[in-house]
């Protein structure tokens, strides 16, 4: 519960301090500057990314030393063990994304 309030309450608050609540309080609407939306979506974006990338590479580390350390390894299982590996992120969007009839009839309805 405690992350359920405290994880917004820091976002909102950190978005509030770097923006000095310009754009927040208009007559018209109650939102952010199109800077603070920017850096709302872009900052939080980038940090993931950063944190997706270092998790990627210390797991594919930890592959490669196992892959590393089979005695009997051949080239054929070498380049079979690569090509599956890089193949999990396409499976993942094939299977969860691009099969997935309202989503496949929401990117083309935006689209158009």
């Amino acid at each position: 519960m405690c992350v359920g309030y405290l994880a917004p309450f820091s976002y909102v608050s950190l978005t509030l301090a770097f923006t000095h609540a310009e754009g927040y309080a208009t007559r018209k609407a109650c939102w952010l500057s199109p800077y603070g939306v920017l850096w709302t979506f872009a900052g939080p974006l980038a940090i993931i990314m950063l944190i997706n990338a270092v998790a990627y590479f210390m797991t594919m580390q930890v592959a490669w030393r196992e892959n590393a350390l089979i005695a009997n390894k051949t080239y054929i299982m070498a380049g079979i063990f690569t090509f599956l590996n890089s193949m999990q992120g396409i499976v993942i969007f094939v299977f969860h994304i691009a099969i997935n009839t309202p989503i496949t009839q929401e990117v083309k309805r935006i689209l158009k």
